[in-house]
């Protein structure tokens, strides 16, 4: 609920820096909603790949946890395999 009340005010925020950013400007509408229109583009344009990049990064570290646990899953089954015929070496040589 917390988070909701975040966002809200965050908002609010915009909404309210957008309004007096239109109030208290010197230059025209046109050229302000330009100016506004090339910044909302600017901000689409880098959360679009900051997102990219997350998402290659999470795919790299998917791939290095799926290499690290097959990778001691073959360590675990040749250690199993070793003591198997070390059990067996052993109990050939028992009398």
């Amino acid at each position: 609920m917390d988070n909701n009340r975040g966002i809200m005010y965050f908002c609010m925020g915009c909404a309210t820096g957008v309004a007096a950013g239109m109030l208290f400007t010197s230059k025209s509408g046109r050229d302000t909603v330009k100016y506004l229109r090339s910044k909302a583009d600017e901000g689409t344009k880098t959360v679009k790949e900051s997102v990219d990049n997350l998402s290659d990064t999470v795919t790299d570290a998917a791939n290095r946890g799926i290499k690290a646990v097959r990778h001691h899953a073959e360590n675990l089954g040749a250690a199993v395999d070793a003591g198997k015929k070390a059990y067996q070496t052993a109990k050939e040589m028992t009398p």
